[in-house]
């Protein structure tokens, strides 16, 4: 989850790999054509992610006239001139025995340390027009360099700090605890669990899905989703603590027949939506999920608003519970096509009704 960098070369160096707990990327700093960068990247090419990467300082004085495109012809990674630096007297190879990079809590962002002090900074929402924050830029204007980290004011060092507090906590007692917290309520609810999925392949991050019978009824709800927060949230929302953490439900009448085990995979792999796209799941958001012939698609419909189950443990922690309700063509047709028209969702909210009859 975070991790020293350690080599013993200089210069022209790739230093040690490190992995997101959430997400298929690494980060690596590199050291090449006299200057240092960070890059962030998919493990598996053929993934929605880019390659994103983040000047972080010289090791040489550059002049006014330098040509980064020349290097970048000769696949070099490119220089910033002085003029743009923060302290261009500071050539100095970064201290490796002290680098140590934190990965945000969503697992995108990538933050790196040297002596415990914030150097730089590529967030989730760094592109081609904006790679990122470095302590060693003093830009605020062209596009390419990376903006500076200035002070403390700039969010980048809250969320840093906010980063290395999360990973630092025991994952496998949090788990356990919201395990039991929230199966103990939903049994409660519903009854004994009839059946128990790990939906995390035996790797972190720990899910699972549990399915309930209770009056002819049948509900199927994700377990650990909420334990971290979804990427640009805060990109969309005025309180993003409201819409960061998420569960799925699904619920339908017993008597219906489709194939369940594969609905339930369906459901599983929805988990990870945020997370493999660099997106976040919310209230009225569509999904695909194909129950049966006449519905290949579903609607998300949080219980904040519906106030179906309204369960304590995800009340106090914030999380929404986000119900999965299938749709027909036409109804997807109209949500896709006039977003604004959530009149079939709005009905059902009135009713508080969530359930899949078929």
């Amino acid at each position: 989850m975070m991790g020293l960098f350690r080599s013993k070369k200089k210069k022209s160096k790739e230093i040690s790999l490190i992995g997101s707990p959430l997400v298929d990327l690494s980060a690596q700093v590199v050291v090449e054509n006299d200057c240092s960068y960070l890059y962030v990247y998919p493990n598996n090419p053929s993934v929605a992610n880019t390659v994103r990467c983040c000047w972080i300082k010289n090791h040489v004085t550059v002049a006014d006239n330098y040509s980064p495109e020349a290097d970048m012809k000769k696949g070099l990674q490119p220089k910033v001139p002085t003029n743009h630096c923060a302290f261009p007297n500071d050539l100095s190879f970064l201290d490796i025995e002290t680098l140590e990079l934190v990965w945000g809590k969503e697992g995108y962002t990538a933050f790196l340390f040297e002596n415990n002090t914030l150097i730089c900074a590529i967030p989730y929402w760094a592109d081609q027009n904006f790679s990122g924050y470095s302590k060693f830029s003093c830009n605020e204007e062209f596009s390419g360099i990376p903006l500076t980290l200035g002070n403390e004011e700039n969010e980048m060092f809250k969320k840093s700090k906010e980063a290395k507090a999360f990973w630092k906590q025991d994952f496998s007692l949090l788990w356990q605890d919201y395990q039991d917290s929230y199966l103990n309520e939903l049994e409660e609810k519903y009854g004994k669990h009839i059946n128990y999925y790990a939906i995390d392949g035996g790797h972190f991050p720990p899910k699972a899905l549990v399915v309930f019978k209770k009056d002819n009824m049948k509900y199927v709800l994700t377990m650990g989703v909420g334990l971290f927060p979804q990427p640009k949230v805060d990109m969309h929302f005025d309180i993003p603590q409201d819409y960061a953490f998420f569960e799925l439900g699904f619920c339908y009448s017993s008597h219906l027949t489709f194939d369940e085990s594969t609905v339930f995979s369906q459901i599983s792999s929805i988990t990870s939506i945020p997370w493999v796209y660099n997106t976040f799941l919310a209230h009225r958001h569509t999904v695909d999920i194909q129950v049966d012939a006449a519905h290949l698609h579903g609607v998300l419909i949080s219980d904040k608003s519906a106030q179906v189950a309204e369960f304590q443990k995800l009340t106090e922690d914030n999380i929404n519970l986000l119900w999965i309700v299938p749709i027909t063509e036409i109804s997807y047709k109209r949500l896709t096509d006039d977003p604004s028209d959530y009149s079939e969702v709005e009905t059902r909210i009135d009713n508080s009704d969530v359930i899949f009859k078929g």
